[in-house]
C-alpha cells in the first residue's frame, strides 16, 4: 500500500542506503523540510516499509525528488508499483523527476526504468544546486510522465523546482 510515511527514520534509512551522498540531503535538512507545506514523504508498505519517495506537490506540478526501494525488496516490482500509485493519485497534474544525464550503465538503467513506467526523457536540464555541503553539483535532465514538454513549460517547471525544492530564486 502506498501512503504517507509512518516513520520518517525508516524512510530516510532506505534513501540513505540507496543514493550517493551527492544525491540526497542530510538527515537534518530533510527532517526540517518535511514540515513544509508542499513536501510529503510516501512509503510503500507490504506490511513493512519497502520503499520511500519524497514528493513536492503544488497546484500544477508534482516533483519526485528522491525515490528508493529497500535493497531486500528490489526485483519484486515495488518501484513500478510506487510509480504507478503516485501517477494514478496525482494524474491531474504534470509529474516530473530529475535524472542524471546518461553517462554510464547505472544512469542508463535508471532512465530505462522510468521510460518503462511511462516517463519521457526531455531535452531540458540544468545543474542541480548543492544539496549537500560536502559534494559538488550534479547536471540533471527532466523526465515527465506521459507527456512531452516545450521550452516554455520547462521554464515553469524549473522555476517551481528551484523555488520550492531547492529554495532558490531564479
Amino acid at each position: 500500500m502506498f501512503k504517507k510515511i509512518i516513520d520518517f527514520d525508516e524512510a530516510y534509512d532506505i534513501m540513505e542506503a540507496s543514493f550517493p551522498i551527492s544525491e540526497i540531503r542530510p538527515y537534518e535538512k530533510i527532517k526540517e523540510l518535511y514540515h513544509r507545506e508542499l513536501m510529503n514523504i510516501y512509503g510503500y508498505y507490504d506490511p513493512e516499509i519497502k520503499g520511500a519517495m519524497i514528493i513536492w506537490n503544488d497546484d500544477r506540478y508534482v516533483v519526485i525528488e528522491n525515490f528508493a526501494v529497500d535493497r531486500a525488496a528490489r526485483g519484486e516490482g515495488v518501484g513500478s508499483k510506487m510509480i504507478h500509485e503516485v501517477c494514478e493519485q496525482m494524474k491531474d497534474k504534470t509529474i516530473v523527476l530529475e535524472v542524471e544525464k546518461p553517462h554510464d550503465d547505472i544512469s542508463e538503467k535508471r532512465i530505462a526504468f522510468y521510460e518503462k513506467n511511462g516517463f519521457i526523457l526531455s531535452e531540458f536540464g540544468y545543474v542541480q544546486p548543492k544539496i549537500n555541503a560536502v559534494v559538488n553539483t550534479v547536471p540533471l535532465i527532466l523526465m515527465v510522465y506521459n507527456k512531452r514538454i516545450d521550452a516554455e513549460e520547462f521554464q515553469e517547471i524549473k522555476k517551481m523546482i528551484f523555488n520550492s525544492v531547492y529554495n532558490e530564486t531564479l
